[in-house]
């Protein structure tokens, strides 16, 4: 990777410790890929987490740090001293595992996300152990392709409303590594009982499929911890219940975010405009899905 000489270079060695998020770019594969990134101010001595965020197909570093995450990676970075990027896909989207679609770009997005892991290691003191994903939609079926793919350098992931592919050009995972799913019953883009996506974007396993391949490969156990969740927020149409499969390889686990009439969203505290919801569904709001995501990395780290 090769930074470019440009006003808005992604990291460097003489680079401010930012308040407020900066953009950037540097060269992959012959490509200049580019992003957002916040680092706190007060950011504390020692190895720091890193975790990268991935938008959904068609968005962008921005709008996912903006608008899906409602900047709550930022207030959280803050808060413990983590860092946070949301790098662009090339022409929005990542090159996930679907095999059925021939829109993706073929870049390859799990050595991108390596270099830049390495990238943001030159340049600040990250530790290594603790370098989380995690990502909305294809953003999500890219987290999943990075834990299928780069189990050796990602800690664990949260996904959001995007499945294992039904038609896949990926393998099998190769090394154990904790999964967290959120997946909304009336998502009318990313079918909760799996087949088509929305505008002939190739097809994916259910949400419950999802759960079941990486319970099988983790080998966590049958019976779930299942715990509803208060229903906070009742305008926002939708209740949650979490289930977390426990005791897989290696401390590794499963946990699934059950969202009954929930569409496609990152759970968070904003409902959708009308116009939104009519594309996406209802949002649920009676959890922060960053605060759950956070919490849960916090558990693992790549030796589990």
């Amino acid at each position: 990777a090769v930074l470019l000489a440009t006003g808005a270079l992604l990291f460097t060695a003489t680079i401010a410790r930012a308040a407020e998020p900066r953009s950037g770019s540097f060269v992959y594969d012959g490509v200049r890929r580019t992003g957002w990134y916040y680092v706190p101010d007060n950011l504390p001595a020692g190895p720091r987490p890193l975790v990268i965020h991935l938008h959904g197909g068609g968005g962008d570093g921005y709008s996912t740090m903006d608008f899906t995450t409602e900047r709550r990676w930022n207030e959280l970075a803050d808060r413990d001293g983590l860092i946070v990027i949301y790098p662009d896909g090339i022409d929005n989207h990542w090159n996930d595992c679907r095999g059925d679609f021939d829109g993706l770009p073929e870049s390859d997005d799990v050595g991108f996300i390596s270099a830049l892991i390495d990238l943001v290691a030159t340049h600040f003191e990250i530790d290594l152990e603790r370098v989380y994903a995690a990502g909305l939609s294809n953003g999500s079926m890219m987290s999943l392709r990075l834990a299928t793919e780069l189990s050796d350098r990602i800690a664990a992931v949260a996904c959001a409303s995007g499945y294992v592919a039904a038609v896949s050009e990926c393998g099998d995972p190769v090394e154990p590594i904790s999964i967290m799913l959120a997946a909304g019953t009336a998502d009318p883009l990313v079918p909760y009982d799996g087949g088509s996506v929305a505008w002939g974007r190739g097809t994916v396993l259910s949400a419950w499929d999802t759960v079941d391949y990486w319970n099988r490969f983790l080998q966590t156990e049958p019976t779930p911890l299942v715990e509803p969740l208060p229903d906070l927020v009742p305008s926002d149409h939708c209740t949650v219940v979490r289930s977390t499969f426990s005791g897989g390889l290696e401390g590794t686990e499963m946990v699934f975010y059950d969202i009954d009439n929930g569409g496609h969203a990152w759970p968070g505290p904003t409902q959708f405009s009308f116009f939104w919801r009519l594309l996406n569904g209802w949002k649920n709001q009676d959890i922060v899905y960053v605060d759950e995501a956070w919490a849960f990395f916090q558990r693992h780290t790549l030796n589990h």
